[in-house]
This record gives structure tokens, sequence and C-alpha cells, in this order.
């Protein structure tokens, strides 16, 4: 979370313990909802919320660098 936190476009990062982010997302109604690739628009248990107040979803496949200078690269070149 804290990486993801300190990436240029990402206004905020929300932790919590439950098994879906419908209710947070009911309430913050983000402009822009990030997952990842292993999910569809139809297995996405949030993208209704999301879509009923025209927010966008954005499926985001993921790759993890092999190394710490990849991993470090990555994070400055986001900033």
């Amino acid at each position: 979370a804290e990486i993801l936190a300190t990436l240029k476009p990402v206004d905020g990062v929300v932790i919590f313990a439950e098994t879906t982010a419908n209710r947070l997302i009911e309430a913050l109604q983000p402009e822009v909802y990030v997952k990842g690739g292993d999910y569809t628009l139809s297995t996405l248990p949030e993208a209704k919320i999301v879509q009923s107040y025209g927010g966008r979803i954005e499926l985001v496949q993921v790759e993890f660098p092999t190394s710490t200078t990849q991993i470090i690269n990555r994070i400055l070149q986001a900033r």
C-alpha cells in the first residue's frame, strides 16, 4: 500500500478487511477503480457499483520485476 501511494497518478490507497470493497466504493466513489488483470468486468464484484455512478474500471496486468533495480526504476519512472 505504501509503494502504491507514492505513485504520481494515485490519490489514495485504502486497506480494508472486508471480502469486497463494495461499501468503500459506495462511500468514496472513486473516479478510477483499479484491479488486477486476473479479474474481468463480469467477475469483478464491485463493477456494478462503479458503473452506477459513472466511474471507470481499469484492469491492470501485473508484471513482477525480478530484480530490485527493476523495481526501483519502475517506481522512479512512475513519479
